[in-house]
């Protein structure tokens, strides 16, 4: 690519930079990328052995890796003030002789412990009894959604840009086992600067060996940025 004459450096490394993202769209296209809808995405983690065998995992599903959790002590150790979200009502579901207890508050907008700006809930987590047999414990589950401009080509010479809300991450704590007392957990999903907004899918499941895993219903919980 050549200049001549008076050229404001402005408007050169403008054109330059219309000319490299229409060359990328352009190769994207004919290298046959294609994007999968949201809605074909399957957000149930079917948990056995062969896949899951430390039980440690945090899934992406798009490559980002932020969802996180770590254990957790008593709300009261970390009250919050003034941030946006809230509990909710204990929820319950049980499979295989097995009962997982769920319950916890969204935290929303957090910018502590060294950690960043992020979404954050506390969960609370029990299994009272359990079927050692069949089931690996009990477990929180976080799916993590941002409301964010995306922005797509229309043809070789123009774009357009939409704001939807795309699944982001999800996050998984560790198991807990016969428990007859609460076992707290902080669960999070770093914020980006391109959202405008974030939600999180939060529910409680039962790890079942070589099945599906059995949860609550999902409780959902959401701040503006």
């Amino acid at each position: 690519m050549r200049f001549s004459g008076n050229v404001d450096p402005v408007a050169r490394a403008r054109k330059i930079r219309r000319l490299l993202v229409v060359a990328t769209a352009t190769a994207s296209i004919f290298a046959g990328v294609v994007t999968v809808p949201a809605s074909a995405e399957d957000d149930v983690d079917w948990v056995d052995s062969t896949t899951d065998a430390t039980h440690t995992e945090s899934e992406s599903d798009d490559g980002l890796g932020f969802g996180s959790s770590v254990v957790d002590g008593p709300f009261s150790e970390f009250e919050p003030t003034g941030l946006p979200g809230g509990a909710w009502p204990e929820q319950r579901a049980s499979a295989v002789g097995a009962t997982v207890r769920f319950d916890g508050r969204y935290r929303g907008v957090v910018e502590d412990r060294n950690r960043g700006t992020r979404q954050e809930a506390e969960l609370k987590l029990m299994e009272p009894g359990g079927n050692p047999e069949k089931e690996r414990g009990v477990y929180g589950r976080a799916d993590w959604y941002a409301s964010k401009e995306r922005c797509y080509l229309t043809s070789l010479s123009s774009s357009g840009c939409s704001t939807a809300w795309v699944k982001v991450d999800d996050t998984e704590t560790g198991r807990e086992n016969s428990n007859t007392t609460w076992q707290y957990w902080d669960v999070w999903d770093n914020v980006e600067p391109t959202y405008n907004s974030g939600r999180g899918a939060l529910k409680g499941c039962i790890d079942i060996k070589r099945a599906k895993d059995k949860c609550t219903a999902a409780i959902i919980r959401g701040s503006s940025y």
